[in-house]
C-alpha cells in the first residue's frame, strides 16, 4: 500500500535554472509499503513543463526520513542548482529534476559546470575577442618593392621619368595585441523601462542564487539596491555610494552562515555589471573583505 503526503515547506523555484518565470506548487511525497520515499512530485505554474518529478535517490534525501522539511545541506552545497529534463524526448508534460553538477576550479570564480571548459565559467559572460589583423607576409631579400613610374600632367622639360617606390602594405608586421572584451556601447545596451540596463542571463542566474540565500523579508531590499537604488546613487555622489555599500552588506548579512558565499556572488555580479554600464558612478558597489 502506498501513501501520499504533502511537504509543508515550499520548494524554492529560484534554484531551478530552466523554469523560466514559473513557480513550484506544493510538493507531495509518494511512499511505498515500507514507508520509503519512492518519488516526489509537484505541479508547475507558468513553466515549460506541467509537472515536476523527483526520482533521484540523492535529491530525495533533502526531504529527510519524515518528509517534513527541505534541507539542501545534505547535498554538500549551500545553494545547489537544478534543471528540468524531459522524461521522454519531446514530452514537456513531465519534467524530471536533475542536479547541476559543479567541479572546483583553481581560479577565484570557484565553480563551473562539470564537463565544460574553463573558458565557459558560469560567472563570466562569453564574448568574442577583438579580431586581430592577419599576419603579414614575409618578403624575401631578393624581392623588390613595387615600382611605378609617375608622370606629371601637362608639359614637362623632357627629362627622365622619376620612379617612386610605392609603399608596401606588407612591409611591416603589426604587433599582436592581447584580445580584450570591448565595453557594450549605449546603442548596443538594452534598456529597461526605468532606463536601467537590462542584465544578461548569466547575471540573472547569479542574482537568483543570491536571492535564494536571502530570507524572504530581505529580497525586495536587495532587488531595490540593484535597480532604482543604483539610479539614485549615481546622481547623488560618493556619500550615497558609500551608504549603498553599507546597506548591501547589511542585507547580505541576513544570510547568516552563507554571508561569504552571498558576498562573493555579489562581487561577481558587480564585475559583470561594469560590462553593461560604462558610467562609473552607476557601478554596483563591491564588498571588500573585512
Amino acid at each position: 500500500m502506498t501513501k501520499r503526503e504533502r511537504v509543508p515547506q515550499p520548494f524554492p523555484h529560484l534554484q531551478i535554472k530552466n523554469i523560466g518565470g514559473g513557480t513550484v506548487g506544493p510538493v507531495y511525497l509518494q511512499r511505498n509499503a515500507t514507508a520509503h520515499i519512492e518519488h516526489a512530485e509537484a505541479i508547475l505554474y507558468d513553466a515549460p513543463f506541467q509537472r515536476m518529478i523527483i526520482d533521484s535517490p540523492d535529491i530525495l534525501r533533502i526531504f529527510g526520513e519524515r518528509g517534513d522539511r527541505i534541507d539542501f545541506s545534505v547535498l554538500n552545497h549551500p545553494v545547489p542548482l537544478f534543471r528540468l529534463e524531459e522524461s521522454e524526448p519531446g514530452n514537456f508534460e513531465v519534467g524530471v529534476l536533475k542536479a547541476v553538477e559543479y567541479v572546483r576550479t583553481n581560479d577565484r570564480f570557484g565553480l563551473l559546470p562539470r564537463g565544460r571548459a574553463s573558458s565557459e565559467r558560469i560567472s563570466i559572460i562569453a564574448s568574442a575577442p577583438t579580431a586581430q589583423a592577419p599576419a603579414a607576409r614575409s618578403r624575401s631579400q631578393n624581392e623588390r618593392p613595387t615600382v611605378q613610374p609617375i608622370r606629371s600632367s601637362g608639359r614637362h622639360n623632357g627629362g627622365p621619368l622619376v620612379e617612386v617606390s610605392a609603399p608596401n602594405p606588407t612591409s611591416s608586421t603589426p604587433k599582436a595585441r592581447t584580445p580584450t572584451l570591448p565595453p557594450i556601447t549605449p546603442r548596443e545596451r538594452p534598456q529597461t523601462e526605468a532606463g536601467i540596463p537590462a542584465i544578461t542571463p548569466d547575471m540573472e542566474a547569479i542574482k537568483d542564487r543570491i536571492l535564494a540565500l536571502l530570507p524572504e523579508e530581505s529580497r525586495d531590499n536587495y532587488r531595490h539596491y540593484l535597480g532604482r537604488g543604483l539610479q539614485t546613487m549615481g546622481k547623488s555622489g560618493q556619500k550615497a555610494r558609500d551608504k549603498m555599500r553599507v546597506n548591501i552588506r547589511e542585507v547580505l548579512g541576513t544570510c547568516g552562515d552563507h554571508f561569504e558565499t552571498a558576498a562573493d556572488l555579489h562581487n561577481q555580479y558587480a564585475e559583470l555589471w561594469q560590462r553593461i554600464e560604462t558610467r562609473h558612478a552607476y557601478h554596483v558597489p563591491r564588498l571588500e573583505a573585512t
